[in-house]
């Protein structure tokens, strides 16, 4: 069978009850869809496979009759047992046999299914969700490493609220006579997402007229301080001034890149990583980085 990219929401701006729409957690994870044909196969959504990186999971997926796709997100869990994408990015990019072993037993994944694509050969995309999804849930047995989605039905809040309460990143609202579009970007499915938080080091700020234009972030890892993408609203004028007196009194023409993976931006003056600040945003990108961060305040 050959790759196909999968059915992509459209952002939507809050949730909602409706009874012809089905409800799902959004995960925070890497989309990818699972071929059985002859082997299985894990694909992301750029088409690119990752079949050796989650041993575990192809593994649990080894009973799939020949000619069945399904469509789901690869999860790693971090504190709280909530999705984590630093770790499971861990997972994606890892590539030496060695490395994947370790990260197996450290950092376990999970293929939350939500979707059936194809199954034993019959094509599902002319079916409606419902039909789906009630396939799926017959079909496709639950493990250790492989879970099949919950869908609730009509009742949209209440499921975001969960969500928001939770920490988690969103939901996605699926019409429940939508066809699986191929490839496509379509209104019939709504993803709302979840304003998120995070405390974050600044490892390095940009200026622009002797005003403070954006600050550099950081998180702490195993490996050190990885930069995560820069903050440039949220303060008011008068606390801009005063971080920037701030990190300018603390620190030398002569500091040094204080992250990891050194950011490209040339425009960026270092700063040693004792000042923190907290930043809400909606998501983080595959690249790494934060989206639509705001600055809301400093520890």
């Amino acid at each position: 069978m050959n790759p196909i990219k999968p059915m992509e929401p459209v952002l939507y701006h809050e949730a909602f009850d409706d009874p012809a729409y089905v409800f799902q957690v959004k995960w925070d994870g890497v989309r990818s869809l699972a071929y059985a044909d002859g082997a299985v196969r894990l694909i992301n959504r750029h088409l690119n496979e990752r079949t050796a990186q989650y041993p575990e999971i192809v593994e649990a997926l080894s009973y799939l009759p020949e000619g069945t796709v399904l469509d789901g997100e690869l999860v790693a869990l971090g504190g709280m047992g909530k999705p984590d994408f630093y770790r499971v990015m861990k997972r994606e990019l890892a590539k030496a046999p060695g490395k994947i072993a370790d990260l197996r037993r450290r950092v376990p994944a999970f293929y939350m299914v939500f979707d059936v694509i194809a199954w034993d050969g019959e094509d599902y995309t002319g079916h409606s969700l419902a039909e789906r999804l009630e396939r799926l849930g017959r079909y496709v047995h639950g493990s250790e490493y492989v879970r099949v989605v919950e869908s609730v039905y009509e009742r949209g809040r209440a499921l975001w609220e969960l969500v928001e309460a939770q920490d988690m990143e969103g939901i996605v609202a699926k019409r429940a006579d939508s066809p699986y579009l191929i490839g496509t970007k379509s209104a019939l499915w709504k993803k709302i997402k979840v304003w998120r938080g995070m405390d974050a080091s600044v490892g390095g700020w940009s200026e622009e007229a002797g005003r403070v234009r954006s600050l550099a972030l950081g998180i702490r890892e195993e490996e050190g301080l990885v930069y995560i993408g820069n903050v440039g609203t949220g303060f008011k004028e008068d606390q801009w001034k005063a971080i920037g007196e701030y990190l300018r009194a603390a620190n030398g023409a002569d500091a040094e890149c204080p992250f990891v993976n050194r950011p490209r931006d040339k425009t960026l003056t270092w700063a040693k990583p004792e000042l923190v600040v907290t930043v809400r945003y909606r998501e983080i990108g595959s690249d790494g980085r934060l989206r639509h961060p705001v600055a809301e305040g400093i520890k």
